[in-house]
């Protein structure tokens, strides 16, 4: 895996929607039948030295046309303490990651809060090992359009026979959610999201507030936000700040005193033709300037590659576009490893897409560096891909505490983003990570956030949380050779 992507590996893209429409209803009868068909036992989870158990749960594929049932893949690490309090509900980004692959990460990262509550990872319908929705496609040594209507059709007339494509949507995985809180017997229970995470823990607190004790929103979006517009003008503002950064740093701003200037030139000289740049295995290709924002988007995503950013833009303004093509082709296989294709089109293509509107992509995206390069490659993909119900709804606000962190140059959900979601909230507070992307790890405030999310979830108040030492997060140093 890239440097980088195993740091992010969960914190993709997100959005949020209010839940309603298809598969948003759980009746009294799905307890029962879910609860039997419950299968768990002790498992040994690699690195995490806790009781762990390990299991699934067998739920209806759509619950509007009972038939086809799918299996829930989960891990269970229970509390150290014997007088466990509510369960911590861990909710992936992608959409399309699987949440059991985060177990151990997870635990390790909130040991404290471990100790005192049972963590539950459910692999999302349409992940991990609950009937993923994988577009197998052969590798391509290239660039190729992350997404385009060819592909989409391919996997499509791949995945129908068994899956119902109509029925990943945000709305049925919450129903989801609902079936597993009731299956291991559980109280309100705490979410925890991150990324796409944050609009599941929306949409189960919009369907079931009275067993949602509290929100941990880890770069969230509030309802209204559309992937992927926000990426354009965030991935501007998020590159000013690394700019600042560097500029403010002295080693940083004497290796590249002209930086700025050197950013603005990297993106001009593609404007009106494709850079030659030579990959892996000396495999020749081409780098659009669509192609050269959406890496240096992800390059964003996490302070361990953010770092990398004045020195392969400095090489590009001087014509040398191939060290960033080549981290980007990189980074594009490891994603293609951890994200399952066609559960991120069936809620895109649901939640997102069917709402952009000409004006309002041409407002938001005019005078960006990324353009409308990934919102025209989603809208083409979802051309060839059905379309489900969205359960979006008129926003409304929620009375579910919540603690919102969100990194001050997150290219994928910006602050502005938290502040609107905080508005709809009615007892939130957002947290900027000073020098934080889409990830906040990196920074060497761990302990920090953990503390903070320990306390929130321990009191339920988000006033009781002391983010202070969130001022001590600093940048590692500028790769500056």
């Amino acid at each position: 895996m890239p440097p980088g992507v195993r740091h992010l590996r969960l914190v993709l893209t997100v959005v949020t929607v209010s839940i309603g429409g298809s598969g948003a209803c759980l009746e009294r009868g799905d307890h029962d039948s879910s609860t039997s068909s419950l299968r768990l036992a002790p498992c040994s989870a690699a690195g995490i030295e806790r009781t762990t158990e390990c299991g699934t749960l067998s739920v209806p594929e759509n619950r509007e046309r009972p038939g086809r049932a799918i299996t829930l893949r989960m891990t269970v690490v229970r509390a150290t303490q014997p007088a466990a309090r509510e369960a911590v509900f861990f909710l992936t980004g992608g959409p399309g990651t699987a949440a059991t692959a985060s177990a151990r990460g997870l635990t390790r990262e909130h040991a404290a809060l471990a100790a005192t509550h049972d963590f539950v990872f459910v692999d999302q319908r349409g992940t991990g090992e609950s009937n993923p929705l994988r577009c197998e496609s052969p590798p391509d040594p290239g660039l190729p359009p992350m997404f385009s209507a060819d592909d989409a059709a391919i996997c499509r007339q791949a995945l129908e026979p068994t899956a119902d494509l109509l029925a990943y949507t945000t709305a049925d995985a919450a129903a989801d959610l609902e079936a597993v809180r009731r299956a291991l017997n559980y109280g309100p229970i705490n979410l925890h999201g991150s990324s796409y995470g944050t609009r599941l823990a929306w949409a189960y607190a919009a369907k079931f507030p009275k067993q949602a004790r509290t929100l941990v929103l880890h770069g969230p979006a509030p309802p209204g936000f559309l992937i992927p517009l926000p990426f354009a003008p965030g991935l501007d503002v998020a590159l000013d700040g690394v700019v600042a950064d560097c500029l403010a740093d002295t080693d940083c701003a004497d290796r590249f005193p002209r930086l700025q200037a050197d950013v603005e030139a990297a993106f001009e000289r593609l404007r009106n033709s494709a850079a030659r740049v030579t990959l892996d295995g000396q495999q020749e290709t081409t780098l659009s300037r669509g192609e050269l924002s959406e890496a240096v988007r992800y390059l964003l995503y996490s302070a361990f590659d953010a770092r990398r950013i004045p020195l392969l833009l400095t090489q590009a303004a001087a014509g040398d576009y191939t060290p960033i093509a080549r981290w980007s082709a990189n980074y594009r296989r490891a994603l293609a490893r951890d994200l399952n294709e066609g559960m991120y089109l069936s809620v895109t293509c649901a939640e997102d897409i069917p709402f952009l509107q000409e004006p309002e992509i041409e407002s938001i995206t005019r005078h960006t560096k990324l353009g409308d390069y990934r919102a025209r490659q989603q809208m083409a993909a979802c051309s060839a891909w059905p379309r489900g119900k969205s359960g979006v709804a008129e926003p409304r606000p929620l009375p579910t505490p919540a603690l919102i962190l969100v990194g001050a140059y997150d290219p994928a959900t910006p602050v502005e983003a938290a502040k609107r979601a905080a508005a709809l909230l009615l007892d939130s507070r957002v947290v900027v990570v000073p020098h934080g992307g889409h990830a906040l790890n990196g920074l060497g405030i761990d302990d920090c956030l953990s503390r903070m999310t320990t306390r929130f979830i321990a009191e339920g108040k988000p006033a009781a949380v002391d983010d202070s030492c969130v001022a001590q997060a600093r940048r590692l140093p500028f790769i500056l050779q």
